[in-house]
């Protein structure tokens, strides 16, 4: 298992930090994609809010979710292993894993905005 000190500078690092603004584009893009339903509640409409946000300023919140992959569980749980479920290794499971965790915490981030999304304000 990795210390605080390493997770920390994994999520420091270049690879790990590019890694996350894709996958955070992605995730916004399918919440983009999906689009609002007739009726939608706070936090969808926060939801579809932070998935604007992030297709306007990709590397808003890169940083902070690097800390949060960094600091899940499965983190540097098996270095290395390309068919593991462990978001630090540059693979697809890896990938996946890591997508895994970008939507596990979107809702937090959505509700740490606020004010939902209503068409026609500006954000």
């Amino acid at each position: 298992m990795p210390t605080l000190r390493s997770r920390s500078e994994a999520a420091k690092s270049e690879d790990l930090q590019k890694r996350v603004t894709q996958g955070t584009i992605q995730a916004a893009n399918e919440i983009l994609e999906a689009g609002l339903s007739d009726t939608p509640s706070d936090l969808e409409s926060q939801r579809y809010r932070l998935a604007q946000m992030i297709i306007q300023s990709p590397g808003m919140l890169v940083a902070s979710l690097a800390q949060n992959v960094a600091s899940h569980p499965n983190f540097g749980s098996d270095p290395g292993n390309m068919t593991g479920n462990d978001p630090s290794t540059d693979s697809e499971t890896g990938d996946g894993a890591l997508m895994y965790i970008l939507r596990e915490k979107w809702d937090d981030y959505a509700a740490s905005l606020g004010a939902p999304y209503q068409p026609g304000l500006p954000m």
